[in-house]
């Protein structure tokens, strides 16, 4: 029998391997496709939206989606880290019927001031 091994940061670097390998399932068009809708959810959702919003935008306007649908979480803290959106501290069922209804972080604009 294997022992699970506690190790935080070993976990945080698995992490980090296993978000860069999701993103490469995204190709560089995808990639700004999904940088400029998740700009305009920002905008008409100041008050809260979710990876949702953007991936119905997209699949409305007809953009190719990723084979791994996995490449959506590195993009989404890529435009927190580009200062676009910040993290509300809650949760939301995802209204994707693949999803299952599985929670989604919540964003909102971030507020310059």
């Amino acid at each position: 029998m294997t022992q699970t091994r506690l190790d935080w940061e070993a976990g945080q670097r698995l992490k980090k391997q296993g978000m860069e390998r999701a993103s490469t399932h995204a190709t560089d068009e995808f990639k700004a496709a999904f940088r400029a809708a998740a700009r305009v959810a920002a905008r008409l959702h100041p008050e809260g939206f979710t990876s949702d919003d953007v991936v119905g935008a997209l699949m409305e306007a007809g953009v190719k989606m990723p084979t791994e649908g996995r490449a959506i979480g590195p993009l989404m803290r890529q435009m927190v880290r580009d200062g676009v959106a910040v993290p509300t501290g809650r949760y939301v069922a995802s209204r994707l019927a693949s999803c299952h209804g599985t929670p989604r972080k919540e964003y909102r604009r971030r507020d310059d001031g």
